[in-house]
C-alpha cells in the first residue's frame, strides 16, 4: 500500500518487462527505475518450493518440465496452473527468475525457469560461496535448443528411475566435473 494507493505488484512487474532492453530515461517509464527499489514479497517456503529450487539448482527447467519433474517430489504438483502460481510466487520473492527460449514453438515461446542468487542461497546458506556468475546468466541463445533437449532427458530419465524406485545421489551440473588421469583431465 501507498499511501492511498494499492499497488499490484504482479501488474508493475509485467508492464516494466516490456522495457526492460531500453536504457534511454525519455523512453522508459517511471517505473522502470523504481523496479528494483520494491522490496520483495515475503513468502513462506514449503518443502515443496525446497525440491523445486533444488531441481533448479541441477538445470533451468520450464514450467511443464517442472510439472513432470514433480512426480519425484514428496508432493507433485497436480496440474500445470499450480505449478506457474507457485513459480510465479518464488519469482515475486525473488529465488527463481523466468526467461524466455529461443526456439520455434506454437504460440509463445516456452520460459525457463532459472536459480537466482538469493534461491541458491536459501539451499545452501547465506554464507556459502557462490558459483561463477556464469551460473546465473541467462542461457546463451545458441544453447536454448541443446539446453531445452538436456532438461527433457533428465526430466524423463528421472521420473522413470523414480518410477522404478531408483533414487538419484548426487548430481553433477553439465561442464562440472573434471576427471584427472595420468595423461590429463578429461
Amino acid at each position: 500500500r501507498v499511501g492511498n494507493q494499492s499497488v499490484d505488484i504482479v501488474d508493475v512487474g509485467r508492464f516494466c518487462h516490456r522495457y526492460q532492453g531500453q536504457r534511454d530515461v525519455k523512453t522508459t517509464p517511471a517505473c522502470y527505475a523504481s523496479i528494483d527499489s520494491v522490496a520483495k514479497i515475503r513468502i513462506q517456503l514449503t518443502a515443496r518450493d525446497l525440491e523445486i529450487l533444488t531441481s533448479l539448482d541441477m538445470l533451468p527447467l520450464t514450467a511443464d518440465q517442472l510439472l513432470r519433474l514433480s512426480a519425484t517430489f514428496a508432493q507433485p504438483f497436480q496440474s500445470l496452473r499450480l505449478v506457474q502460481r507457485r513459480i510465479q510466487a518464488l519469482a515475486q520473492a525473488g529465488y527463481v527468475t523466468c526467461r524466455p527460449y529461443a526456439t520455434a514453438s506454437l504460440g509463445r515461446s516456452p520460459q525457463y525457469v532459472q536459480l537466482t542468487r538469493r534461491g541458491y542461497r536459501i539451499l545452501y546458506g547465506g554464507d556459502i560461496v557462490l558459483p561463477r556468475r556464469r551460473y546465473f546468466l541467462p542461457i546463451a541463445e545458441a544453447r536454448h535448443r541443446h539446453s531445452q533437449s538436456l532438461a527433457d532427458f533428465i526430466v524423463h530419465l528421472l521420473t522413470t528411475a523414480h518410477s522404478h524406485g531408483l533414487h538419484l545421489r548426487h548430481f553433477a551440473r553439465e561442464n562440472t566435473v573434471r576427471i584427472e588421469t595420468t595423461t590429463g583431465s578429461l
